[in-house]
């Protein structure tokens, strides 16, 4: 644990080999179990090494008598890589509690066991609500039984399973994800869970749809031969995004400043021109 020769270390007050954030703390635990006070007897704390390294370490400590008065034992045991694991297991929870992913772990029945902060967020279930439930409490309707059939198959296979998905929040609002299904395995290899690690694509799939209608409607614009059938052409792409239930295309006549509807369709108001103001 100290490194160097032992004769380096023997005769050495102890406070040598502590750290400093570290030697208030010991040497008040020291003082007050000589003196009989109640004390940790086993506890963790930060030593140094001959080269001035940090030494994460337990102790446990105890009064003996040593040649004829009370001494403090202490036992030292190296926990620096413990520690590193615990470190590394803090900073993975941080990340994966703090990430822009949703998270969802699940038994191999599909039953959820674990999902993080943004999965809470983004579907409006709560920490409680969602364990010990099924992951298809998101299921919008939109997928068919085969696309479910074929991702399961994946990964009870032991494969990794890449998707879209389109779900469905607790209020019932619609949202797209991008989706990774994993199965975990234990030491034995066999599978014990799945994760699922997926990303909020709504916005991008709302924009890829928009530069669609654009393009087809371009194309219509070249394609159509009559004003009628382009408007209908419209109408119809755009109603994939809007309700176009009541739907107009209007042209402006500067001369006397008039609209004039070439096409509409209206559940009430049966028009054709009005004046623009």
């Amino acid at each position: 644990i100290w490194g160097g020769k032992r004769e380096d270390i023997v005769g050495s007050p102890f406070t040598k080999f502590m750290h400093p954030d570290k030697i208030e703390e010991l040497v008040s635990y020291y003082e007050k179990r000589i003196a009989g006070e109640n004390v940790p007897s086993i506890y963790e704390t930060i030593l140094l090494n001959n080269i001035g390294e940090k030494v994460y370490a337990e102790l446990s400590a105890g009064i003996i008598n040593y040649l004829g008065k009370p001494a403090d034992l202490i036992i030292v045991r190296d926990i620096s890589e413990r520690k590193k694991s615990e470190n590394e297991i803090v900073r993975l929870s941080t990340a994966v509690e703090q990430g822009p992913s949703t998270i969802v772990i699940t038994d191999l029945s599909g039953t959820i066991e674990y999902v993080n902060q943004k999965f809470i967020e983004i579907t409006g279930y709560s920490y409680n609500e969602s364990i010990g439930t099924k992951s298809k409490i998101l299921n919008s309707g939109y997928h068919t039984r085969k696309c479910y059939e074929e991702l399961w198959n994946t990964i009870l296979s032991g494969n990794v399973w890449h998707g879209e998905f389109q779900n469905k929040k607790k209020n019932g609002e619609l949202y797209w994800e991008s989706a990774s299904i994993s199965p975990i395995h234990d030491n034995s290899g066999a599978i014990t869970n799945f994760v699922k690690i997926a990303i909020d694509i709504t916005e991008k799939k709302r924009a890829d749809q928009i530069q669609l209608i654009l393009y087809n409607i371009s194309n219509a614009v070249i394609r159509t031969d009559t004003l009628e059938e382009l408007f209908s052409i419209i109408k119809r792409e755009l109603g994939t995004i809007i309700d176009t239930r009541n739907f107009y295309v209007a042209l402006h006549n500067k001369e006397d400043d008039t609209l004039t509807f070439p096409y509409y369709t209206d559940e009430k108001d049966q028009f054709t021109k009005v004046p623009a103001s």
